[in-house]
């Protein structure tokens, strides 16, 4: 990506940080080496917003600022997409780019409006308007190509694998999640109508937490087949263990989610 922008890796204004990998991080240790910034696991959207800056005709060296065209750019598509932008708040994100904060049910809703798109381009996709293009184009790059999104064994790529081009999901930071679902006898089961969003957050920021829930919440809304699901096993049913791998306890979900009441 960075050679298509014809741009060198001193360009990017993320850090580096470990692998989420542990044989890695014990091969940079050993190697004495040190992660730069086109390690970092934001890096990708970086250059993304380097190569959206040169289209903009727009200088590429501070596309991380937030008064620069890329980041208003991306502030205006984000509160479009908001119920109220007056509810949008702006801060800077632990990769070093201006990131919005919102009520919760802002994000389920936008992730429905990407499933949705998916599915109006895939029923009238030559009435349908350039946003709902461009969201659907999104939704299908991540559900088409999932281990671009997260990598091995990560929690967004084992699920989009699992569901195979029905829903859509990306964690954020301190255990933030959304997932977008198409319209399908499941959500219509549910009393939906069109596509469905769901956002999660837990509280104390715990990721292995946050892989047992999302699976849980699908589990108890019959999203997609038991064959589906199961491939998530491994985050839903967390164990714990101790040194000697030995289980020593296990997680349980005290909460229970219902399908929309009927009007």
């Amino acid at each position: 990506m960075l050679a298509k922008i014809k741009a060198g890796e001193e360009y990017l204004r993320c850090g580096g940080h470990p692998s989420v990998l542990e044989d890695l991080n014990r091969a940079w240790i050993k190697a004495d080496f040190e992660p730069t910034g086109i390690h970092n696991n934001c890096s990708g959207k970086h250059v993304a917003m380097m190569a959206g800056a040169q289209g903009l005709g727009a200088d590429i060296l501070d596309y991380h600022l937030p008064d620069h065209p890329m980041q208003l750019q991306v502030k205006k598509v984000v509160e479009e997409l908001s119920l109220d932008p007056e509810n949008v708040e702006w801060g800077i994100d632990g990769c070093n780019l201006p990131a919005p904060a919102f009520p919760l049910f802002y994000m389920a809703r936008m992730y429905a409006l990407f499933a949705e798109a998916a599915d109006e381009v895939e029923k009238h996709a030559s009435s349908t308007t350039q946003r709902t293009r461009n969201l659907a184009r999104t939704f299908n790059a991540m559900t088409r190509y999932p281990e671009l999104v997260g990598g091995t064994g990560r929690f967004c790529t084992e699920l989009m694998s699992s569901y195979q081009g029905q829903l859509f999901g990306k964690v954020g930071a301190d255990a933030c999640y959304g997932v977008g679902i198409r319209e399908s006898e499941d959500t219509r089961r549910l009393g939906a109508k069109g596509a469905v969003g769901i956002s999660f957050k837990i509280e104390d920021g715990n990721l292995e937490i946050l892989y047992a829930v999302v699976p849980e919440v699908l589990e108890q809304l019959k999203i997609g087949t038991p064959e589906e699901r199961s491939k998530l096993d491994a985050f839903h049913y967390l164990k714990r263990r101790n040194s000697m791998n030995v289980v020593t306890g296990s997680v349980s979900f005290n909460f229970q989610v219902h399908p929309l009441e009927s009007k």
